[in-house]
């Protein structure tokens, strides 16, 4: 044993363990090196070159993002790959007194549905659509979002539903919808303004405003968290919880 080295016993899954294997060969090192330097280059690091490693990786997130409404059904399985890749080195340089700072802050809204709750973000931007639904007469929710260039916000909406997911909801659904929101916000109108006439093909550019339903998914949900992506993160931290 090398001086001022301490030997440590730990156990690995076997896919971990041939993929440290493999790249060790691959470096022309042994495991025990790669360890350490691992342990160096990522855990070692100074408050700020993990500021500028979260950044970097935040945008990227937040670009996938953007790539994922636009996307083909394979497309999107490689974007949420990626974006869970991502999420990880997030959690990875991410100061972890930053990370308890956030977890204390009370950034999140609680809503009763029937049979559990949704929680969503405690903030002015998120519009509950309880004209659409009552939240607590039903078992799922979900969001419209409005996709625009990155200098123009937009607010969010919350509605109430019996539909799981999106791909549930019936025709005339999005419109009644929208409806509501134009009810709680008036602003909303400008966004269905600028959407094509239909039977008319329109050009779909990055400077469109698309405005779209999404459903909020459910706690544990397999299609959303499994061995792909076990540590999936729902946009927002939006997630419907389960109390019975």
């Amino acid at each position: 044993m090398e001086k001022g080295t301490k030997r440590t016993s730990f156990d690995l899954t076997e896919r971990n363990s041939k993929i440290l294997k493999d790249f060790s060969e691959a470096k022309n090192s042994n495991m025990s090196r790669v360890v350490n330097n691992l342990i160096h280059v990522t855990m070692d690091i100074d408050s700020e070159t993990k500021k500028i490693m979260t950044k970097f990786l935040e945008k990227q997130l937040s670009e996938c993002g953007e790539k994922y409404d636009n996307a083909t059904a394979f497309e999107k399985q490689d974007i949420q790959r990626q974006m869970s890749q991502y999420q990880g080195l997030i959690y990875l340089f991410k100061d972890s007194k930053s990370i308890r700072a956030e977890e204390e802050k009370p950034v999140m809204k609680k809503i009763d549905l029937n049979e559990g709750y949704v929680l969503i973000p405690n903030k002015d931007d998120w519009i509950i659509l309880d004209n659409f639904a009552q939240p607590n007469s039903k078992k799922y929710a979900g969001v419209v979002e409005v996709k625009a260039p990155q200098n123009q916000k937009y607010n969010h909406y919350v509605f109430f539903s019996d539909y799981k997911y999106g791909k549930d909801y019936p025709a005339g659904f999005e419109e009644e919808v929208y409806k509501a929101c134009v009810e709680k916000d008036s602003n909303f109108q400008k966004v269905l303004d600028v959407q094509p006439i239909p039977g008319v093909e329109r050009k779909v550019t990055k400077d469109s405003v698309i405005p779209g339903l999404f459903h909020i998914v459910e706690m544990n949900d397999p299609m959303y968290w499994n061995d792909f992506t076990p540590n999936y993160e729902p946009p927002y931290g939006a997630v419907i919880i389960r109390t019975n």
